[in-house]
């Protein structure tokens, strides 16, 4: 019996990785931006539970979280990018989904240790390393 559920578990752990992964398709083909949940669960063809359920199993995340992770990962990419070109910190976060701007800073600093003024300042003086926290999978 012992073996029959670790082989069940096995199956359930593969399947929510191929959710997942299929998510992540779904995502990088998206040609607005990251998508909402309910537009995840309808490009992939599951629940809103399974697809919960798939991405803590294999992300240790809700997809909610793992979506904001990455937008937030890619307007810092977006920073970093600007290059004095003119865009401001709003128009940015205003790309990638964000639409109060304090939050965004405060999530933003939560997850790489400084605010977005200051990554951009920091790059813009020459000072281009830009380590942080891997901004995807785990916390």
């Amino acid at each position: 019996l012992l073996e029959a559920n670790q082989v069940a578990t096995h199956v359930q752990v593969a399947g929510a990785a191929e959710i997942v992964k299929k998510a992540e398709k779904s995502l990088n083909d998206s040609p607005n931006g990251a998508p909402a949940v309910g537009d995840l669960c309808e490009a992939v063809g599951v629940s809103r539970r399974t697809l919960s359920r798939a991405f803590e199993q294999t992300v240790g995340m809700g997809p909610a979280t793992y979506l904001r992770r990455m937008r937030l990962g890619a307007a810092r990419s977006s920073i970093l990018q600007s290059n004095g070109d003119g865009k401001t910190i709003s128009e940015i976060a205003i790309n990638h989904g964000f639409w109060h701007f304090s939050r965004f800073a405060e999530q933003y600093r939560e997850m790489f240790g400084e605010s977005p003024s200051k990554t951009k300042s920091r790059y813009l003086l020459g000072q281009q390393s830009v380590d942080g926290p891997e901004p995807i999978r785990g916390q």
